[in-house]
């Protein structure tokens, strides 16, 4: 009866102990296993798994695991592609999973690191990742197929638990390297580090997850860091972009510009908040961005810098994905500089270095845009300081170059509201002179301007090109200022606008090309006040002042005038008639033009030796200068010709561009003679040595029909030496003008002029000097018919005096002829440089009944002139020196009265 219990006490004590004992075992199994096969069998199937899904070739060194601490550490992997490059390696990796998250359904990390890791991604040409193209080829080269789409999961990704407490990844290296260009790119970033903590896949109140980002390349730094919750997503935190280069700069930007960043530094900051919502969420504030010194080369000219950006700073950056919307704070430029250039064929490099072939850039690459509403944006203002522009400009003949320096511009708040105002000031100095100053406010839809513009003394030299276009002319000097208000607007076709203000043009220097001097130069050219409306045009100009004017016309050896060269230049591109036609409704109005001290020198290169004619100490007033009928101008002037002679001129002036009658009246006084001897020998063939010239032109202009009559007063005129001329009349010049004089040595004519002045062949000087030439001609060819409009007896025609007549057979005059004598005796004694040639006549038929012993026929003729000779010297008291005695004509003549003539011919000393 005792051995019962003592037996069902050893069974009761052998349970726990063979409980402990499979307990032990089982630890011991569990420890072999976690310590040896987990290890074992890592380092045994990792490779192969890399080779078998990937084609990866793969090392592992040491594997450790710790069962108890449910712990494990990897070191040294190291992954080669098929191609045998590194892809993939870490010094070691450490995982620490949370046994009790194990019991509650949830794969829970304590920690994991990585230390050391590198990781290799490779943009292909096809626009593929690498680990993709591995991943998809691994199972082809297995001969297994690589079509996943019918793989089928039991797991909804929603049911999955995971929950990391911290994570670390220090020391980093990402190498990326895109072969999606014409050339490669790679980037080494290192070192990167990475922290987690709190990463849940499921909600978890008051356990918010933290992470930090830290990546560098180069000098370049990546800050990322902030908090984030997983159901449902969301994140918020801050991002720090810091000197970003130009090489991955230019990587990034590439797709949306086709410049080229030459250089630049970016850093970049700003707080977000993201949250995939539907539709995502994604807020960023507080952004600033700079970037420092920033050069743009433009694709057509790579070794040209065609933008400096200096130091750009925005700063109030806000984007909101959700609102569409894009909001800017200032955006501060200092010292940017810009060069614009303009092809012979007019493009402009910055607009056509953005057209690209079809298939290029952005879109193509990356995918259409969605067709999601377009976003709103603000920008607060802009503000550029200590800028620089530059212009050149190829389609001239002369290549134009001006540069803007010292520039600054300030734009106030400007939107996607076009039609809203914004305000502007800019001002900047001209690198070849001068300064400008604008402020105002524009709108761009519709188009409106504003503006307050203020340029003092801008160098006139800089602009020569763009004058060149539409004249033949050298601009070597001239500064123009202009201070006025101009308004466009465009909300209405056509533009309407106006100009208010005034404006001047100092120093003016213009020459022809080749040229030494000027061709129209000036001290001060003064227009205030301006008035100019866009459409319909008109320009009022309330008064113009010239001040020192000094103008050079020349007539050329073929007879053109290079002013008229000048103006009627027509270039390619000059408007043409229809174009012309389209500014008929022009107004134009000048109140009052004042000329002050002006010279105007002509050059007359026809002539031998060149004539030059100088109208000096110019003043005149001209005004109600207009287009608009019935508007009539007046004009007054005074001057000086050529030191000596004055000019007057008075008149009134039709309206311009019409056909109403303008009346004006010129005088010119006092004009030395000698001055206009190429002019006198070209057509006389005598020089003038002494004499003074007055002119009294009376004009009436009608169109461009001109009915003038002008009194030419040569008051002492003196031949001078001979001139030799084709031109010249050949006929005896002398006494012509010795017929033209009056008692007081003065030849007076009255020269009228008709003609058409748009007529090239008609000159106004010739048509005056060709009308003194005929009465000189007249005078000279037919001098007994002018010497009986000189004498004052009564009864005598002029042509009547060229002869006198003797009875038959004697010595007695007819009563006639006493009377023609004694005209004759009238004019040789006003004009004593005439000269008489007595011609003594004798008929023999007609002489014959003369008694015996009468003289012969050639001793009655010369009897005759002997006897005319005696009467005109003795009788009237002419000069002896002034009759000459010809030899006789023995067979003259006999008029119808029986009576013979005797002939004279004048001439002149």
């Amino acid at each position: 009866m005792a051995e019962r219990p003592v037996r069902q006490i050893r069974q009761r004590n052998v349970w726990p102990r063979l409980a402990v004992v499979v307990l032990i075992v089982l630890l011991l199994c569990y420890a072999l296993g976690g310590f040896l096969l987990l290890p074992w069998w890592v380092q045994k199937n990792l490779p192969h798994y890399a080779q078998q899904q990937l084609g990866w070739q793969a090392t592992v060194g040491e594997v450790h695991a710790n069962p108890f601490t449910f712990s494990a550490e990897l070191r040294n992997l190291q992954a080669n592609d098929a191609s045998g490059e590194p892809v993939l390696a870490f010094q070691r990796l450490y995982v620490n999973l949370s046994a009790f998250d194990l019991f509650n359904g949830t794969t829970g990390f304590q920690a994991v690191e990585l230390e050391q890791p590198m990781l290799r991604l490779d943009v292909l040409a096809s626009g593929q990742l690498n680990l993709m193209r591995d991943w998809q080829q691994a199972p082809a080269r297995a001969g297994q197929s690589s079509d996943t789409t019918d793989i089928q999961s039991d797991t909804v990704p929603g049911s999955l638990r995971i929950y990391l407490q911290q994570g670390d990844l220090s020391a980093g290296t990402l190498v990326l390297r895109d072969f999606n260009k014409n050339s490669s790119v790679e980037f080494r970033i290192t070192p990167l580090t990475f922290s987690l903590q709190n990463l849940a896949t499921w909600a978890r109140p008051g356990d918010i997850g933290q992470y930090r980002l830290e990546a560098v390349l180069d000098q370049q730094a990546l800050s990322w860091q902030g908090s984030f919750e997983v159901d449902p997503m969301y994140s918020r935190g801050s991002l720090s972009v810091d000197n970003l280069g130009p090489g991955v700069l230019s990587y990034l930007l590439a797709p949306y510009m086709p410049f080229q960043l030459r250089s630049g530094r970016v850093s970049l900051n700003t707080d977000y908040q993201w949250q995939a919502a539907q539709p995502m969420e994604l807020l960023t504030q507080h952004g600033k961005l700079t970037f420092d010194d920033a050069t743009l080369a433009l694709a057509a000219e790579p070794s040209e810098v065609a933008f400096r950006s200096g130091a750009l700073t925005v700063d109030q950056i806000r984007f909101d994905l959700a609102a569409r919307r894009i909001e800017v704070g200032k955006i501060e430029f200092d010292g940017p500089e810009l060069n614009l250039n303009r092809s012979a064929n007019g493009d402009i490099d910055w607009l056509v270095a953005d057209v690209r072939p079809a298939g290029e850039g952005f879109a193509s690459r990356y995918g259409q845009y969605d067709s999601s509403p377009e976003f709103r944006w603000s920008v607060a203002g802009m503000n550029i300081r200590d800028g620089q522009l530059s212009w050149r400009d190829q389609v001239p003949a002369n290549i134009a170059e001006l540069q803007l320096n010292d520039l600054n511009l300030s734009l106030g708040a400007f939107t996607d509201h076009f039609d809203e105002p914004v305000n502007y000031r800019a001002n900047a100095v001209l690198a070849s002179g001068g300064s400008l100053d604008v402020n105002g406010q524009f709108t761009t839809r519709p188009f409106n301007l504003e503006m307050a513009v203020v340029g003092n003394e801008l160098a006139l030299p800089a602009f020569a090109p763009y004058v060149q276009q539409r004249m033949a002319i050298e601009l070597p000097a001239g500064l123009l200022s202009v201070d006025g208000s101009l308004n466009l607007d465009q909300q209405r076709l056509p533009l309407t606008g106006t100009f208010n203000g005034s404006a001047s043009v100092t120093g003016l220097d213009t020459r022809l090309p080749g040229n030494g001097q000027p061709l129209l130069a000036w001290q001060t050219l003064q227009l205030a006040p301006i008035e100019y409306n866009v459409n319909p045009a008109r320009l009022e100009i309330g008064r113009v002042t010239l001040i020192d004017l000094a103008a050079n016309i020349t007539r050329n050896d073929d007879g053109s005038h290079d002013i008229t060269h000048l103006l009627t230049l027509a270039p390619a591109g000059t408007p043409t008639a229809a174009a012309a036609n389209e500014n008929q409704g022009f107004i134009f109005r000048i109140g009052e033009l004042q000329l002050d001290n002006a010279d105007v020198d002509f050059t007359d290169r026809t002539l031998t030796p060149e004539l030059t004619t100088r109208f000096g100490q110019l003043q005149g007033n001209f005004s109600g200068l207009s287009n608009i009928p019935p508007q009539q101008g007046r004009v007054s002037l005074k001057g000086k010709v050529n030191q000596v002679g004055n000019l007057d001129m008075n008149g009134l002036i039709a309206t311009l561009g019409t056909d109403q009658q303008s009346d004006l009246v010129l005088n010119l006084e006092n004009l030395e003679l000698p001055r206009l001897s190429p002019y006198f020998g070209r057509y006389l063939g005598y020089g003038i040595a002494g004499g003074k010239l007055d002119l009294k032109l009376d004009y009436q202009l009608q169109g461009t029909r001109i009915n003038a009559s002008n009194q030419i007063i040569l008051n002492r005129l003196e031949l001078g030496q001979p001139m030799p001329s084709e031109q010249a009349i050949g006929g005896p010049i002398k006494l012509g003008l010795a017929l033209l004089r009056d008692d007081n040595n003065v030849i007076e004519l009255n020269v009228p002029v008709n003609g058409d002045l748009a007529d090239p062949k008609f000159q106004m000087g010739k048509v005056m000097m060709r009308s003194f030439v005929d009465a000189l001609t007249k005078a000279a060819t037919s001098p007994f018919a002018q010497m009986g409009t000189l004498t004052d007896i009564a009864g005598l025609g002029g042509e009547q005096l060229h002869q006198v007549s003797f009875a038959p057979g004697g010595m007695e005059l007819t009563a006639t002829s006493t009377r023609k004598l004694a005209a004759l005796a009238q004019v040789l004694n006003q004009k004593t440089e005439l000269i008489l040639s007595i011609r003594g006549a004798a008929a023999p038929e007609a002489d014959t009944g003369v008694g015996a012993g009468a003289p012969s026929p050639g001793a009655l003729a010369d009897n005759r002139a002997v006897a005319l000779r005696q009467l005109l010297v003795n009788t009237h008291g002419v000069n002896s020196q002034q009759i000459v005695v010809s030899a006789p004509e023995t067979d003259a003549s006999v008029d119808a009265n029986g009576n013979i003539a005797v002939n004279f011919t004048l001439d002149a000393r």
